[in-house]
C-alpha cells in the first residue's frame, strides 16, 4: 500500500480515493483497516483553489455503511495511491 501525505498529494480531488485517517480521529487500539475511509463525494473532497467545504461523504473500508463526516483535513494523514 503506497501512500502520500495529503499536503504532498498532487491531485485536485480526493473523490474516488481511499484516505488513511489519523489515529486521534479514530482512537487508539484499532486495527489499520479502521483508519481507511473511501471518499465518494462532498465539497471536502476538493483540494487546492477549488476547495469550498469540509463535508466528505463516503464509507469506512471495513464497514460499507455510508457515512457523512464533516471533519478538518487535518484528520487525514495520507492518500492511498496505486
Amino acid at each position: 500500500m503506497n501512500t502520500v501525505t495529503l499536503g504532498l498529494y498532487q491531485g485536485e480531488s480526493i473523490r474516488g480515493k481511499t484516505v488513511k485517517l489519523k489515529q486521534e480521529f479514530i482512537g487508539e487500539n484499532r486495527s489499520q483497516e479502521n483508519y481507511l475511509f473511501y471518499c465518494q463525494d462532498g465539497f471536502g473532497c476538493n483540494l487546492g483553489p477549488r476547495a469550498s467545504g469540509k463535508a466528505v461523504v463516503g464509507y469506512f473500508v471495513n464497514d460499507p455503511n455510508r457515512a457523512i463526516f464533516k471533519f478538518q483535513r487535518d484528520f487525514i494523514e495520507s492518500v492511498l495511491i496505486n
